[in-house]
């Protein structure tokens, strides 16, 4: 499932974004300096969300992907709801899932693996 996920370096923590700014006097020099890396890092989100390749060939390798289970866990009646961790894991799944199913169903991530299969025959009936 190497397709799904964007094949960057992780962009650094706001942790690691604070470090060296603890022990010093403020000056707008540091404050710009940490705004710049932050945006830096939203922007590195947001190019993981539009060049997210959305070629998922199952509902199962969505699921798989973005969830937190382990794949032997997710079953046909798993809801991405289960499995989710985050809001970023969820808009990526989003993505994957209309390029699969060409639309996303209202309340998506309540509807089980099977349900969203069957969308997908019904779709290109």
């Amino acid at each position: 499932m190497d397709g799904l996920a964007p094949s960057r370096e992780k962009a650094p923590s706001f942790e690691a974004m604070f470090e060296g700014f603890n022990n010093e006097p403020f000056s707008l020099r540091k404050l710009t300096a940490f705004l710049g890396l932050a945006s830096r890092r939203i922007a590195h989100h947001c190019a993981d969300i539009l060049l997210l390749d959305v070629a998922a060939t199952s509902i199962f390798e969505i699921f798989e992907e973005f969830g937190t289970e382990s794949p032997d866990r997710i079953g046909r009646e798993t809801r991405f709801i289960d499995i989710s961790t985050d809001s970023l894991s969820f808009v990526n799944a989003s993505i994957a899932l209309e390029g699969y199913l060409g639309f996303i169903p209202p309340r998506w991530d309540q509807l089980s693996l099977a349900e969203l299969e069957e969308l997908k025959h019904v779709a290109h009936v």
